[in-house]
C-alpha cells in the first residue's frame, strides 16, 4: 500500500488537518505516516501527539544535523531506508492536497514526480513534495536526500536522475487564496513554504 511520509519537526499544528485531507483525497487506499524529526523539546510532544490520534509515528534516531538542509536529509534519508518498499509520497507537514488524486496518474509514466527545483545547472524535484515508485528506480538503494554545495535538500537526486537517465513528471503547487497572507504567519514558526497541493 503507498505511504503517505510526512517529515514533522517543531510543530503539532497541522498534523490531523494533513493526515484527514490525505484520507480524503486519495482515491486509493494511502497509509499516512508521521516522521518525526525534532530532536529539541518538541520531539516528545509530537510522539504524544500522533500516538494519541492513532497516528503512526517515527522517531528518526540521532544525532541530528542542525543544518535545516542537512536534517531534512537525514529524515528523508532515514525514511528511505526504513520505510519504503513501493510507493511513497514524501511530504513536509504543510502540504495538503486539495483534489481527489489517482495514483495511477500520479506519475505518468515516470519513477518520480515533484516540483523542479533549480540550482545552476541542475534540475531535481523538491523534496518537500515528492511522490517515488521504488518499483520503477534502479539501483533505489543509491537514491540520496542530501544537499550538495550549491543545491538544497534533494541535491543528489539530480546526479541520481542523471546517472540513470531518468527524468520526473513535473508537478507544479497551487496557492489557495490568503495562503501567502498566511505563509507570512507560519514561516517563522514552521520555516517551510506555505502551500496546498493541488
Amino acid at each position: 500500500m503507498p505511504v503517505f511520509i510526512s517529515i514533522v519537526a517543531r510543530t503539532t499544528s497541522f498534523i490531523d488537518l494533513q493526515r484527514r485531507a490525505v484520507e480524503s483525497m486519495f482515491d486509493d487506499p494511502v497509509r499516512y505516516v508521521v516522521v518525526n524529526n525534532e530532536h529539541g523539546d518538541s520531539r516528545f510532544a509530537i510522539t504524544d501527539h500522533c500516538r494519541k490520534a492513532g497516528i503512526v509515528v517515527h522517531e528518526v534516531p540521532g544525532p541530528c544535523p542542525s543544518n535545516p538542509s542537512e536534517s531534512h536529509a537525514h529524515a528523508l534519508n532515514w525514511s528511505w531506508r526504513n520505510l519504503v518498499d513501493d510507493v511513497a509520497i514524501f511530504a513536509d507537514l504543510d502540504i495538503f492536497p486539495v483534489r481527489r488524486i489517482r495514483m495511477a496518474s500520479l506519475f505518468g509514466g515516470k519513477p518520480m514526480a515533484g516540483v523542479p527545483q533549480t540550482r545552476g545547472p541542475f534540475i531535481y524535484p523538491w523534496p518537500g513534495l515528492l511522490p517515488v515508485n521504488i518499483r520503477e528506480l534502479p539501483s533505489s538503494e543509491n537514491m540520496n536526500f542530501s544537499p550538495v554545495p550549491g543545491r538544497d535538500t534533494g541535491g543528489l537526486i539530480a546526479d541520481y536522475l542523471m546517472q540513470h537517465d531518468l527524468g520526473f513528471r513535473t508537478m507544479s503547487l497551487a496557492l489557495e487564496p490568503d495562503a501567502v497572507r498566511r505563509s507570512e504567519e507560519h514561516t517563522s514558526e514552521l520555516q517551510s513554504r506555505q502551500y496546498l497541493v493541488c
